[in-house]
């Protein structure tokens, strides 16, 4: 039952910090665009570059990342470390997407898909409205253009691609293949810039990083001083603790 709360709260932090706060912040951006107008588009040669697929799309780009988890499951299930996988990417989500509202909060930079079409007469002065279609971005039923800065497909392939690898580093093969290829299908369907493709692969390496070396250190703390962990080590091995093995965590692979 303990587990089943770990994973409950992880699925509850993805929804709320996740996805509802970065629509939220997705509406307010297109909603700052309309008064303020939007800002030019940073130099980008290599995206002139490449050639153009045609209506290509945010669904294109969508089934190529679920295709991604598809593959990934079956890996991380086979290596006994899916749950423990699962819990790492709701956490590190919720961070990267909001982490992810003020940068395009700031930059609103002009969305380089030509069918983007925000919605009109927003306003910043009529919060209700915004979390209407917030909830609507939720649903899929209302799409934003102003969040480009930095892009969260290619955050969201990158973490999936680092917590895989973590888990199956001999998968690397495949997995760097697909996001390559993936990551190169967005800028040539024009959904995102190279810049901010490049900005989102960074951010959430760096991040992916860090978050997994301060794992690893609560977890050596956890065994060498458990009742001296402080406020992130003892959430972290709560969260996790008891999917690592070890003297001082529960092992459950």
């Amino acid at each position: 039952m303990a587990q089943l709360e770990k994973d409950v709260f992880g699925v509850f932090l993805m929804l709320t910090c996740g996805y509802l706060f970065a629509a939220v912040a997705g509406i307010a951006a297109d909603a700052l665009a309309a008064e303020d107008g939007i800002r030019r588009p940073l130099p980008d040669l290599l995206f002139q570059a490449l050639p153009e697929i045609e209506d290509a799309g945010e669904a294109v780009n969508d089934k190529a990342e679920l295709a991604f988890l598809c593959v990934a499951a079956p890996v991380l299930l086979w290596r006994r470390k899916l749950r423990l996988a699962a819990r790492q990417i709701y956490v590190i989500q919720s961070a990267l997407w909001v982490l992810r509202a003020p940068a395009f909060l700031v930059t609103r930079l002009p969305n380089p898909y030509p069918k983007c079409r925000p919605v009109e007469g927003l306003s910043l002065a009529s919060p209700g409205k915004i979390l209407e279609l917030a909830l609507g971005v939720l649903r899929g039923t209302v799409h934003t253009c102003a969040d480009v800065m930095f892009s969260g497909h290619t955050a969201g392939l990158t973490m999936i691609l680092l917590v895989v690898l973590r888990h199956a580093p001999s998968a690397w093969p495949y997995f760097w293949s697909h996001f390559l290829g993936t990551v190169l299908v967005m800028v040539c369907s024009r959904f995102h810039y190279t810049t901010d493709v490049y900005v989102g692969f960074v951010v959430a390496s760096f991040f992916c990083w860090w978050y997994f070396e301060r794992v690893d250190r609560a977890m050596r703390e956890a065994r060498a001083t458990p009742r001296r962990l402080g406020t992130l080590s003892s959430f972290l091995v709560w969260y996790e603790g008891d999917l690592h093995e070890g003297p001082g965590v529960h092992a459950k692979g």
